[in-house]
């Protein structure tokens, strides 16, 4: 099955890797086929570059 998972699943599942997003996301990677968009991935990097504004090294 082809799923698409939302930025706010996807920005949830980085920020907390132990969160529900998380688990939903490995579930979606692992037994089903992850389906993002050009906008999903545009909205998740703007979203991060607000939340970590400077590279973490």
């Amino acid at each position: 099955m082809k799923v698409m998972i939302d930025s706010n699943v996807l920005v949830s599942a980085i920020y907390n890797p132990k969160s529900m997003p998380n688990l939903a996301l490995h579930n979606v990677c692992e037994n089903h086929t992850l389906v993002l968009c050009d906008h999903i991935i545009a909205e998740c990097y703007d979203v991060l570059k607000r939340k970590f504004p400077r590279p973490v090294h």
